[in-house]
């Protein structure tokens, strides 16, 4: 019996156990009108399980483990992946980056993809954007409406008003997956 609810209260646990978001700043204090809210300025980074996050100032929510970054944004995910923008909102919980601005650029080796809002689930090394965006690879570019970008697999899956061109050709399409290491597009829907 003891061995069955030990299996259970481990198949229980998240993937990854919760870590509370790490920081430094020049200056700080906290949020007069919420103690458990620290406000930061001043060459603020922030560490969370292998990411640093680097802003001019954020709130850090102690309580919920909620880190909310304002001007000059970036994010190192990765050694090779970055993302930049002018806001972010990173959740310690979930593990997940809201990032947006006039501009988001999200750098992945030789992969650039912008757009004005962009979502990182570092769960699943997955972003999406869901109003407009434009990947640069190599001599690949590519718009869509909407998008997933896998950083493990290098796959951007596309979706809505498709355009992919280079020096050769240009396709137009409603979806369309392609892949930044074999340089394939494939279509994924019934054409």
């Amino acid at each position: 019996k003891l061995l069955i609810i030990l299996f259970v209260l481990a198949a229980a646990l998240p993937l990854h156990a919760q870590k509370v978001i790490e920081y430094k700043a020049d200056m700080g204090s906290r949020d007069r009108d919420d103690a458990n809210v620290w406000l930061l300025y001043g060459n603020v980074e922030a560490y969370h399980d292998g990411m640093t996050l680097y802003t001019d100032s954020a709130s850090f929510d102690t309580k919920n483990n909620i880190f909310i970054a304002h001007r000059n944004v970036r994010i190192r995910i990765t050694d090779t992946t970055t993302l930049l923008g002018s806001t972010a909102i990173y959740d310690g919980t979930t593990r997940i980056a809201d990032v947006w601005g006039d501009t988001v650029t999200l750098i992945d080796g030789h992969t650039i993809l912008k757009t004005d809002l962009l979502s990182y689930d570092r769960n699943n090394s997955t972003a999406s954007y869901f109003h407009w965006g434009h990947t640069v690879h190599d001599s690949a570019l590519m718009d869509s409406r909407k998008g997933f970008y896998h950083s493990d697999t290098r796959d951007i899956y596309l979706f809505d008003d498709v355009v992919l061109h280079d020096s050769t050709a240009w396709l137009y399409t409603d979806t369309l997956l392609y892949n930044t290491q074999t340089c394939l597009a494939q279509f994924i829907s019934p054409t």
